[in-house]
């Protein structure tokens, strides 16, 4: 979930900060603009590598709890 939130905010605030600096603040600085494009298959590639990294981020420590006691884990603590 936490991949796939941040992942999602990543986006919206990338594409909200490149249409500033395209029809902003290039205009204002340089003079010029560029195209925008949204390279749509990037997207998926970028999306299916960060779900990727967060699941095996999460199944690692998720396994080794499984593996321990948890009312000896609550003792410890």
């Amino acid at each position: 979930m936490i991949g796939f939130f941040s992942h999602l905010l990543g986006l919206i605030a990338g594409f909200l900060l490149s249409l500033l600096l395209i029809h902003v603040i290039n205009k204002q600085s340089f003079g010029w603009t560029i195209q925008f494009s949204i390279p749509l298959w990037s997207l998926i590639q970028f999306w299916l590598m960060v779900m990727v990294t967060s699941i095996l981020a999460g199944f690692i420590p998720a396994r080794r709890a499984a593996k321990m006691n948890a009312v000896d884990t609550l003792r410890m603590e």
